[in-house]
């Protein structure tokens, strides 16, 4: 029943979203998330702050309540958001979960957040989605690029074109070729980055 409820309630916010887009005729369509939301291993606490971002920039809240979220992110004008990953934030952890914006879209994404006692330093991941590892500069990001060396191709993400992206993730111990507009600090756990305009060489350590 409450997975029924869970469906009905994102399905009034897409249907509901028809009469006002038909008589504005410029309202942007939304894009729905909904889904349960776990903090180590642990349905979160009803009440828990539930975020998405784009491009870094909080553009939806919510708050768990019977153990799951529901979040409508809508463009502020239509196909800003096209393709462009939105992640999210559990309280004031990111979540592991991102997925590309698409409007008229309803999405089922359980969130995951990682919480640790040990020191931060010793929470490392193998690999982390490049649109939560690299969020911190989302603004200024342009592309990465990875060198595979088994397929012997080079391999890229599009900050701008996430769809049209075959790298997904930032692999710990690897080199990536990262492009930004200007100067950056990205900072991580275990280094600092500091990134020029244009193209930067890094070895990948953060989490």
């Amino acid at each position: 029943m409450k997975a029924l409820g869970l469906v009905l309630t994102v399905a009034l916010l897409l249907v509901g979203f028809l009469p006002a887009a038909m008589a504005a005729q410029t309202l942007p369509a939304p894009h729905v998330f909904w889904g349960s939301v776990t903090r180590s291993g642990t349905a979160a606490p009803d009440g828990t702050s539930v975020q998405a971002l784009v491009n870094g920039a909080a553009v939806a809240t919510t708050t768990v309540s019977g153990e799951t979220y529901v979040l409508r992110v809508q463009e502020p004008t239509p196909g800003v958001y096209l393709g462009i990953a939105v992640t999210f934030r559990v309280g004031n952890v990111s979540a592991l979960e991102s997925f590309p914006f698409s409007p008229f879209a309803a999405t089922n994404l359980n969130l995951t957040e990682v919480v640790s006692s040990a020191p931060a330093t010793l929470l490392v991941s193998a690999s982390v989605p490049i649109a939560v590892a690299l969020a911190p500069i989302a603004q200024a990001l342009e592309r990465v690029w990875h060198y595979d060396s088994a397929a012997q191709r080079w391999r890229a993400y599009e900050a701008r074109a996430v769809s049209l992206s075959d790298l997904t993730t930032l692999e710990r111990g690897k080199g990536y070729l990262i492009v930004v507009s200007q100067d950056v600090t990205l900072t991580t756990p275990l280094i600092t980055y500091e990134l020029a305009r244009g193209l930067n060489m890094i070895g990948w350590l953060g989490n």
